[in-house]
C-alpha cells in the first residue's frame, strides 16, 4: 500500500546512506590511515581528508533520511489512531507533523539531530581542511573521523536526554577546536 511506501522509501535511503558511510570509513582506514601510504605530491595527498569529507556527507544523509522516516512514521501513526477514534477527522496533517511540531519525542530528536549537525558543519569543514592544508593530513583525518563518530551518536543521546547529550557534543567540539588550535600554532610558528 501507499502508506507503507511512504515509510519504506526513507528507510531504504537511510540504509543506503549507512552503507555509504561504512564503506567510506573502511576505505579511509584501510587504504590511507592504517597503511604506510603517503600519497603523491599535489592534490592526491588530500584523499584521506576528502574521504573523511565524504563520510561527513554520508552521515548527513543518514540523518536526513532518519528525519524523513520519523516524520512519515509518526504521521501514519497519528492517522491510524485518529481513524480508530473518530474516523480520521482529528489527525494532524503531514505539514503539521513535519513543520509545526505536532510530532513526538522521536520527531523532535530527528529534527534536532539534523539541525545540530548543520549548525556544527561550517566550523568542522573549515577546521578539517585548514588542518589538512597547514598542519598534517593524518591529524585532520583522525580528528575528522572522531568528530563524525561523536556526531553519529547524537540522536541516541538526544533521545535518552539529560546530560548524556554532552557525550556527543563536547568531544566533537574538542575535535574542531583541536584542529583549529593546531592551525593557529602552525601559523604562529612561521
Amino acid at each position: 500500500p501507499k502508506s507503507q511506501m511512504m515509510i519504506y522509501a526513507p528507510l531504504s535511503g537511510l540504509i543506503a546512506a549507512l552503507i555509504s558511510l561504512g564503506t567510506t570509513l573502511w576505505i579511509s582506514l584501510s587504504k590511507y590511515w592504517l597503511s604506510t601510504h603517503e600519497g603523491s605530491d599535489g592534490v592526491k595527498q588530500f584523499l584521506p581528508v576528502a574521504l573523511t569529507t565524504c563520510g561527513w556527507a554520508a552521515l548527513l544523509y543518514v540523518f536526513l533520511f532518519f528525519q524523513s522516516y520519523c516524520t512519515f512514521h509518526i504521521y501514519q501513526k497519528y492517522k491510524k489512531e485518529a481513524k480508530k477514534k473518530d474516523g480520521d477527522s482529528n489527525a494532524p496533517s503531514f505539514r503539521q507533523v513535519k513543520y509545526e511540531g505536532r510530532g513526538s519525542k522521536l520527531n523532535l530528536c530527528a529534527n534536532r539531530t539534523v539541525g545540530n549537525y548543520l549548525e556544527q558543519t561550517p566550523a568542522f569543514l573549515l577546521a578539517i581542511w585548514m588542518c589538512a592544508i597547514f598542519v598534517d593530513i593524518k591529524t585532520a583525518t583522525l580528528y575528522g573521523w572522531l568528530w563524525i563518530l561523536f556526531r553519529a551518536i547524537y540522536p541516541i543521546v538526544f533521545y535518552v536526554g539529560g546530560l548524556l547529550l554532552f557525550v556527543s557534543t563536547i568531544p566533537a567540539y574538542f575535535c574542531v577546536w583541536y584542529m583549529l588550535w593546531r592551525v593557529v600554532a602552525a601559523a604562529a610558528a612561521t
